[in-house]
C-alpha cells in the first residue's frame, strides 16, 4: 500500500508598522530653585502576526498518514517607557515637578492555525493483468494539530525616582 506522508512546517508572517512615534524630554531650572521635568511620548502601532501550518488536503488510493501540524505566533509591543531619575547634591530645590504624558494607539492581531484534516482516500485502483478496477479500503491517520498564539502589550509606563 502506498503511504503518503506530508508534514508542513509552520509559516510565520509578522508585520509591524509603527508610525507617528514621537518622544521628547526637557527640563528647566529657575532662579527660584524650581526644577521641572516634562516627558512626552506618542505612538501609533499596528501589529499583525500570523502562523499557519497544514499537513492535510491529501488525496490517494489506499492508506494516508499525515504528520503533525504545529504553529506558534508571538507578538510583543513595548512603547512609551519613561524613566526619570532626579539626583540633587543638596536640598536646593524648593519646588520639584515631574510630568509624564503618554499617548498610544495600538491595534494588535495575533493568530495561529493548524490543520491536518481534509484528507480523502479514493475507493478504487486500476491494477491486475488486464487493468481491471478493484475496490480498496483506505485508512486515514491524521497527526496532532497544535496552535498557540500569544500577545504581550506594554504601553505608557513611567518610573520616577527622586533622591
Amino acid at each position: 500500500m502506498k503511504k503518503i506522508l506530508m508534514l508542513a512546517p509552520a509559516l510565520a508572517l509578522a508585520l509591524v508598522v509603527a508610525s507617528s512615534a514621537e518622544a521628547s524630554s526637557r527640563y528647566r531650572t529657575n532662579h527660584d530653585d524650581t526644577l521641572s521635568v516634562n516627558n512626552r511620548n506618542s505612538a501609533v502601532i499596528i501589529s499583525d502576526t500570523d502562523a499557519r501550518s497544514d499537513s492535510g488536503d491529501n488525496v490517494g488510493a489506499g492508506d494516508i498518514e499525515t504528520g503533525r501540524a504545529d504553529s506558534m505566533a508571538t507578538s510583543r509591543v513595548d512603547a512609551n517607557y519613561n524613566e526619570t531619575v532626579v539626583t540633587a547634591p543638596c536640598d536646593c530645590y524648593d519646588d520639584l515637578s515631574v510630568r509624564n504624558e503618554n499617548r498610544a494607539f495600538v491595534k494588535q492581531d495575533t493568530s495561529a492555525t493548524s490543520d491536518t484534516g481534509d484528507n480523502r482516500s479514493v475507493g478504487s485502483v486500476r491494477s491486475g493483468r488486464f487493468g481491471d478496477w478493484h475496490s480498496t479500503v483506505g485508512t486515514i491517520t491524521s497527526g496532532e494539530s497544535i496552535s498557540t498564539a500569544e500577545s504581550i502589550t506594554m504601553v505608557n509606563s513611567n518610573v520616577t525616582r527622586i533622591r
